[in-house]
């Protein structure tokens, strides 16, 4: 299950090329934590010196990582597109 993130920050990468809105990266940010999600509770819960630990702000953590990297792929890709060069004239 931990590797159909990789599909979702190509997918990321392909919307910064091709001239999507860039709300497109909170939708797949939440994709990718969706699929992220049962497995990050599992790890939790077998570590015992994390049991009191919230699962709403471990949530807001996974979703705010996944949604950085959503963005860095999502700026790689427009970056790619316009060619941008830091070359002067």
């Amino acid at each position: 299950m931990q590797y159909l993130t990789y599909p979702v920050i190509l997918v990321a990468l392909y919307a910064g090329y091709a001239p999507f809105h860039p709300v497109s990266v909170v939708i797949l940010a939440l994709v990718s934590m969706l699929a992220l999600m049962s497995a990050r509770r599992a790890a939790m819960k077998d570590e015992p010196h994390r049991l009191g630990a919230s699962m709403i702000l471990d949530g807001i953590y996974l979703f705010a990582g996944q949604a950085l990297i959503m963005f860095a792929s999502y700026l790689l890709g427009w970056f790619m597109a316009n060619r941008v060069t830091l070359t002067a004239a």
